[in-house]
């Protein structure tokens, strides 16, 4: 009889037999070794930890539930080792497969309101402004009251909140490469935002200083 462990993971607690904790141990070795060198390390680490619960919870059969050898094995197939992918290559031209796992999300990332339109269009790949438009047309036939069901979809679909959510979302594998994807464009785009902040700060303050200077010339100038 195996021995089990207490473990926690992304603050959720479970309890997994001895030699299923040495195989998650190795494997979560193994990607601390892999993403010491990427920017966003801690990121990547803790949201794939997050999933690694997210996947033993759905394997609880029951609140007293031991994970098993054969929860890990499927985990570790699901989020992939890190040898299976090419982490070096840069991630838009790494192929992805579709995932089985697409939820319905609303996407506050590209929303107007309250984000149902995209959500509904990555569900469906359609382009969101369809949806919008299509919204917006049955609103006015119905004279308005098409507009509840634009609020009852608010309040029913659920916010695309971690980056496992918005991967899910446009029918992504929630898995190592995909993860570390997700957050090496976030990491870009707050860069980019950073780099067009500077740009438009020292733009400013050039525009400042042309402005001091044309006041000084002509306040030295002689007057005519």
């Amino acid at each position: 009889m195996n021995k089990t462990v207490n473990i926690n993971l992304a603050s959720t607690f479970f309890q997994i037999d001895e030699e299923a904790y040495k195989v998650l141990n190795q494997y979560l070795k193994k990607l601390e070794i892999t993403f010491s060198e990427t920017d966003g390390k801690e990121e990547i680490l803790e949201e794939i930890e997050a999933r690694i619960a997210e996947l033993f919870q759905a394997s609880k059969k029951h609140n007293h539930y031991v994970i098993n050898q054969d929860d890990v094995t499927k985990m570790i197939e699901t989020l992939g080792e890190p040898e299976d992918f090419n982490l070096e290559e840069e991630p838009q031209t790494r192929k992805t497969q579709k995932s089985n796992e697409k939820k319905l999300f609303r996407d506050t990332d590209d929303c107007y309101i309250g984000g149902v339109g995209s959500g509904i269009g990555h569900y469906f790949v359609i382009y969101a402004v369809w949806v919008r438009l299509l919204f917006i047309l049955l609103t006015f036939l119905s004279g308005g009251s098409f507009a509840l069901i634009y609020w009852i979809l608010w309040v029913l679909i659920p916010k695309a909140e971690s980056r496992a959510d918005k991967l899910k979302m446009k029918g992504d594998p929630v898995n190592i490469v995909n993860i570390e994807r997700k957050i090496k464009e976030e990491f870009d785009d707050v860069k980019e935002k950073i780099n067009q902040l500077d740009y438009d700060q020292a733009k400013s303050s050039l525009k400042k200083i042309k402005k001091f200077l044309r006041l000084l010339r002509k306040s030295f100038s002689p007057s005519t």
